[in-house]
């Protein structure tokens, strides 16, 4: 099995990511409260942040060496996929991996 660092080593992946991961959680963020206050446009609208989210961040994993394990399902998918964004990404970047992968030639 792949660890996380090894498969976010490309600098272009790690930007993006840098910039998608947050869209992503802003994104959910923005949705929740546009359901709870009946906004049907920016619920809508959180959606397709969500998905470019998401399509960039495939988009970046194609430079990487390393590639993702892949998917074994749906639901492996969701719950890999949302815990990657909440919690894995944000402490690789939180503990310096990210910046540790960066440095590198």
């Amino acid at each position: 099995m792949n660890t996380y660092a090894e498969t976010h080593v490309n600098r272009a992946n790690l930007m993006i990511h840098l910039a998608a991961v947050p869209l992503f959680i802003f994104a959910h963020i923005i949705l929740i409260l546009a359901l709870v206050n009946l906004q049907p446009v920016t619920a809508l609208l959180s959606i397709v942040a969500i998905v470019v989210s998401m399509a960039l961040q495939g988009r970046g994993h194609r430079n990487e060496a390393v590639k993702p394990e892949p998917f074994t399902g749906a639901a492996n998918f969701v719950t890999r996929f949302y815990r990657e964004q909440f919690y894995t990404f944000p402490v690789f970047v939180l503990t310096g991996g990210v910046f540790t992968n960066l440095r590198q030639p």
